[in-house]
């Protein structure tokens, strides 16, 4: 879900449905352990990306255009995974 939210939002930085998806779920993966087969430090990674995608999604100002930098950014550092 978070792949295709990522991929929704890097072509529209601001897609509803998009947005929505990745601070719902962003909030659900802080704090919380790696998945089953995947290390610390990649988890670590992905959480990062996450967050600094709803970073910029809560930014009083939000622009479109670094919603879909980071988007594509996140997509790009889950892509391996899906």
């Amino acid at each position: 879900d978070l792949f295709v939210a990522a991929d929704r939002l890097q072509r529209d930085g601001e897609d509803p449905d998009g947005t929505i998806t990745v601070l719902e779920l962003g909030q659900g993966i802080e704090g919380s352990e790696p998945p089953y087969g995947l290390g610390e430090p990649e988890w670590q990674h992905l959480c990062e990306r996450v967050t600094a995608l709803g970073d910029v999604l809560l930014a009083d100002d939000v622009d479109p255009d670094a919603v879909m930098a980071s988007a594509r950014d996140l997509r790009t550092a889950l892509r391996p995974y899906v």
